[in-house]
């Protein structure tokens, strides 16, 4: 499979800018140089994932490894807030988080239906809502 770098430095960009900050800005915050957010924001294809894009991703508030499943082909990464001290909790749409249990049960079991593995996937994001820990 072929890696869409233009897709990861287009979300790069945006959620930079969405936060209000330069290409300077973000080196500052991800501790490396402006040249290096430079050229994850060119687009250009490379063979490795650069070591700085670990920093990027924690610097822009994404769980780690976002940018990889970005160039994989995501819709976009999965952001992390600040919950409370020492919790961090992943923002996921309801979509998101249906298909994260759907993988996870074909996953972890060979016995469910897929009309089971969906009611399961629809019971848990109905729970999540009621317990406020997704929104409605």
């Amino acid at each position: 499979m072929e890696r869409d770098w233009r897709r990861l430095a287009d979300a790069i960009k945006r959620a930079r800018e969405s936060a209000g900050m330069t290409q300077v800005d973000l080196a500052k915050r991800a501790d490396m140089s402006e040249s290096s957010v430079q050229n994850l924001e060119s687009g250009l294809p490379r063979t490795r994932i650069p070591r700085t894009l670990a920093k990027v991703e924690e610097a822009l508030g994404w769980a780690a490894g976002s940018g990889v499943e970005i160039l994989d082909g995501a819709a976009g990464p999965v952001s992390i807030s600040k919950e409370a001290e020492g919790f961090h909790i992943a923002k996921l749409s309801e979509d998101e988080l249906q298909d994260a249990v759907t993988m996870s049960a074909i996953a972890v079991t060979d016995n469910l239906t897929a009309r089971e593995i969906r009611e399961l996937s629809q019971r848990i994001v109905a729970e999540l809502k009621r317990r406020g820990a997704l929104d409605a």
